[in-house]
Formats: structure tokens, sequence, C-alpha cells
């Protein structure tokens, strides 16, 4: 990953934290908006998990932490909302989509668990 990818996940997430720790978005929406990055950045990057751990407020590190936990089994679904576009996607176009931002997600689900555990 690039070390601008990097740096623009990281600024996301440090904005939703803060808009986290002064009650202007709920735990769902901040655990929301890191997924949804997260499907939109690729795979997992070991090297700025750790700076993503820590960004991750206090108040809602419990819920983003059972999030993480749910989207690595293998029944997981990572299901985006999708806005506007060019045309309708196929189902099986939906199928792949879902199936790669699905992957993204439990990629970094991994990698920040793995990371977790590491410092405990």
């Amino acid at each position: 990953m690039s070390e601008a990818i990097g740096q623009r996940l990281l600024n996301i997430v440090l904005r939703c934290g803060r808009l986290a720790e002064r009650g202007l978005i709920s735990g769902p929406e901040f655990t929301g908006a890191v997924l949804d990055t997260f499907a939109g950045t690729g795979p997992a990057d070991p090297d700025i998990a750790p700076a993503l751990w820590s960004a991750v407020p206090a108040p809602v590190r419990d819920e983003f932490t059972a999030a993480r936990r749910n989207a690595i089994p293998p029944g997981f679904r990572y299901h985006a909302f999708l806005r506007g576009g060019g045309r309708p996607m196929t189902e099986e176009e939906l199928r792949q989509d879902a199936r790669l931002l699905t992957d993204r997600v439990r990629s970094w689900a991994v990698e920040l668990l793995r990371r977790v555990d590491e410092t405990r």
C-alpha cells in the first residue's frame, strides 16, 4: 500500500474517531464508516494496522472489536451501501463486488485483530 493511501485511511479513522468522541456519530456509524473505507482501500497493510488501532477512540473500541471479530468467519458477507452509478449492476456483478469487498474487509479485520492480540 502506498504511503498516501495509508495516510488517507488513517486520516479517515482519526476524523471519524473525533466525531465519535464528540458524540456526533454513534459507534455503529463509526464502525460502518471505517469498514466502508476498508472495503474501498484494498488488502490490509500490516504496517499501518497499529496506527489505525490506536486511532480508534475508547468509547467505540468494544463495538469496533466486535464488528472486526464478526467479519472474520467464513459466513460473513459485507454489504456495501451503493449510490448512483451509470447503470444497474447485474446479479453476477453484484456477487463479484460483494466477494471483493468482503475479502478486503476480512483482511483488515484479521490484521487489526492480530495486532491487538500481539499488544495484550
